[in-house]
């Protein structure tokens, strides 16, 4: 029989879900209750547990494995250069331009311009 990781107990509160690695459905009575497999942050992918997703979802709302953008590193994830040099940066596409006319309303010999 493998032999389990060793916990830190002092950093298990501090655990919240990382990443939803499957779902699956459950009959509990008459209903049928949704759940998540979920890693838990600074855990092997070996130590997931199925959760039950509305408690888990509610106790941790702001978790990264609700589909937010995920962290894969640091630093700026937006890209401001053309990834290869030797491209050309796109230009925006520009909205058609009309005539500019005076707003009859606010034009006339009253009003000074």
């Amino acid at each position: 029989m493998p032999e389990l990781p060793v916990l830190d107990e002092d950093l298990l509160p501090l655990q919240v879900p990382e990443a939803v690695l499957q779902k699956r459905r459950v009959q509990r009575g008459a209903r049928q209750v949704k759940q998540v497999l979920v890693q838990w942050s600074g855990f092997p992918t070996s130590l997931a547990t199925w959760e039950d997703k509305i408690p888990l979802r509610s106790r941790f709302p702001r978790a990264l494995a609700w589909g937010q953008a995920k962290r894969k590193g640091r630093g700026n994830v937006t890209r401001t250069t053309p990834s290869n040099p030797s491209e050309p940066a796109q230009a925006k596409p520009t909205r058609p331009q009309r005539s500019k006319q005076p707003n009859q309303r606010y034009t006339g010999p009253d009003w000074s311009q």
